[in-house]
């Protein structure tokens, strides 16, 4: 969840977005994208494009030689 740094609440990078004036608890995309890799044990290009479909698509090698 986001925590107190360097004398403010900024950045909030936690999984967790909190209200600090209702203290209210909402899970991120990224709580959720965390979740699916580690229900999955790991994670593929399918799960990333998932959450991230603004990345280019990737190819770390070419198998057609």
């Amino acid at each position: 969840m986001d925590n107190y740094e360097w004398s403010s609440f900024r950045p909030r990078f936690g999984l967790v977005g909190v209200d600090f004036d209702t203290f209210r608890r909402t899970p991120k995309p990224s709580a959720y994208f965390y979740r699916e890799i580690i229900e999955r044990n790991g994670l593929d290009g399918a799960l990333v494009a998932k959450y991230l479909p603004e990345l280019p698509k990737l190819t770390l090698y070419n198998n057609s030689r």
